[in-house]
């Protein structure tokens, strides 16, 4: 389902997956809007399906069996399936709408409205539809569903409780919320969801840019807590809300920590995803950036640009934190970085820039660790690499 928000690690395995079909036993049927292309698009065993609007005696259907009515009064249903276009979810939520609105109030003996009143009250899109549902919420329930956005389309109610208060307040008004058809239970997970995306970005919208930057940094440090030991696994979560807030220090560890895990299984796009967002905050925010940390933003970009065939990238970003590197002490990840620098100068036929490279790489591992085999190691690199009859 929704295809086009899919991640690229995710993207790549569902690619492969469908490059293996036939003959695995295997049907993949999947939901995107109109404007996404899937690069699996063309091949043989793809069938795709284009998804109509839906017809006008379609859409008064839908609306009539949300009302819960034998039928829809011809005139209303002329207002209601003008306004929702085809469009299933703006049909289906506008009879909600409506209701909760009193502006259609369904009985026994059928269905009373004024038609002034229902075109007056018609939102102009379901945008705007569920934008006014949000409006209408009692404060302390728009303030837990608020914080829920915050989190994501589907979210824990436990790290939401850490956010706007006790486990029980924070399950009892979701559950009233989900009776209003606004979230609801995913099943087997103890999770909840926003019906649609679209109810989640109206909710995430009408914060003021202060408060969702402090409930962002509440769901970073709830993650961070609660995942004490392995950071790993939620390095996404955090470099995500981490960067939303003005912890640029922590937000460049945890983009980097993703980065990294996302160019660990060579999901390249992902990890450059990652790490360019790093690199601009880190470069943005220099005096807020511990050394290291920016050392091994550095290492991992080079890595990348470096498994990317891209030396020309690789030696501007080198050559640019010359100075950082020149000065960050004895550390394997600089070794790293310099010889990865070593590649792309070599590559542009800059050989004497790689010599002075690989010479100071080899410095600096001899003083991290005397083992022999391993300075030899370097030492042949720097011949193949570099030999000095080239200059």
């Amino acid at each position: 389902e929704d295809l086009h928000w899919i991640d690229t690690t995710s993207g790549a395995l569902l690619g492969r997956l469908i490059a293996q079909l036939p003959p695995s036993p295997l049907r993949v049927l999947a939901t995107s809007r109109p404007e996404y292309q899937a690069p699996w698009r063309e091949r043989a065993n793809v069938t795709p399906l284009s998804l109509a609007r839906l017809a006008d005696s379609e859409a008064a259907q839908l609306m009539q069996t949300r009302l819960a009515v034998p039928e829809l009064p011809p005139a209303l249903a002329q207002l209601l399936v003008a306004r929702a276009e085809g469009n299933a979810l703006f049909a289906e939520e506008l009879a909600t709408y409506l209701i909760k609105q009193g502006v259609i109030k369904v009985s026994t003996a059928g269905i009373e409205y004024e038609a002034g009143a229902v075109a007056a009250a018609l939102p102009t899109s379901v945008q705007s539809l569920f934008t006014a549902r949000v409006d209408q919420l009692a404060p302390a329930d728009r303030s837990v569903l608020q914080a829920a956005a915050v989190l994501g389309r589907q979210f824990d109610p436990e790290i939401l409780a850490a956010l706007v208060g006790t486990v029980a307040d924070v399950r009892a008004r979701l559950q009233a919320m989900s009776a209003m058809d606004l979230v609801h239970a995913s099943t087997g997970t103890g999770e909840y969801m926003f019906k649609h995306a679209l109810v989640r970005d109206a909710l995430y919208t009408s914060l003021v840019r202060e408060s969702r930057a402090l409930l962002h940094l509440a769901a970073a440090r709830e993650i961070e807590r609660r995942n004490e030991g392995r950071l790993n696994e939620v390095a996404e979560q955090l470099a995500h809300h981490f960067a939303l807030t003005d912890q640029a220090d922590a937000a460049v560890k945890f983009l980097t920590l993703a980065g990294a895990k996302s160019l660990g299984v060579y999901a390249l796009d992902e990890a450059e995803k990652h790490l360019e967002q790093a690199r601009v905050l880190a470069e943005a925010n220099l005096t807020l950036i511990k050394s290291e940390l920016m050392v091994q933003l550095i290492m991992r970009l080079s890595e990348l640009l470096n498994v990317r065939a891209e030396p020309r990238r690789l030696k501007e970003l080198i050559d640019r934190h010359q100075i950082l590197l020149d000065t960050a002490g004895d550390s394997p990840d600089v070794v790293i970085a310099l010889s990865h620098y070593v590649f792309a100068a070599s590559m542009m036929r800059v050989y004497r820039d790689a010599l002075r490279a690989s010479d100071k790489a080899s410095d600096i591992a001899r003083r991290i660790t005397n083992h022999e085999s391993s300075m030899q190691c370097v030492r042949k690199e720097r011949v193949r690499l570099c030999p000095r009859a080239s200059y």
